[in-house]
């Protein structure tokens, strides 16, 4: 599995937000994410995102994990913004956080892809000690409707 080690600076992305685990996504009628994908996609159409960054993609943010992947974390869909001013309450938002991460990326056909991203990148972190997830904040930026990067914080 190929994948590049960055540098992000802190950024704020704003959307929507839900509170979910692993294994309520794996069951069809517990899936979160799927309507979060909709409401977010609902809400920027009939109420857009003040001051959202032109062109900016689709952001998917993981943050607040209760114990690493095997629990409970939330996940946030949204855009980046340059300021939270005007905010609605329909919206929240959330800080980036700046440090190292390494950058998956795959191609194909979504969601499957990002979720057979996912299952490599998990298998990777339990067979890799050369690395150590923070479990700050991890994201997927989708930079085209068949393209994804993952993001993972790491110890530096």
């Amino acid at each position: 599995m190929t994948y590049e080690k960055v540098t992000i600076e802190p950024k704020t992305i704003v959307g929507v937000k839900e509170r979910t685990s692993n294994l309520e996504e794996q069951e069809y009628e517990g899936a979160k994410i799927p309507s979060l994908w909709r409401a977010y996609f609902q809400s920027s159409i009939l109420d857009p995102i003040p001051n959202e960054v032109l062109d900016t993609p689709p952001y998917a943010v993981y943050f607040n994990y209760e114990d690493g992947a095997r629990a409970k974390y939330d996940v946030l869909v949204g855009a980046e913004v340059s300021s939270t001013k005007g905010l609605g309450s329909d919206y929240v938002s959330i800080v980036l956080e700046g440090g190292v991460y390494l950058r998956f990326d795959a191609k194909g056909e979504m969601p499957n892809t990002t979720v057979d991203l996912w299952a490599k990148i998990w298998r990777f972190f339990e067979k890799n000690s050369e690395h150590t997830r923070t479990f700050g904040t991890d994201f997927e930026v989708y930079t085209g409707e068949d393209e994804v990067s993952i993001y993972i914080g790491i110890r530096a």
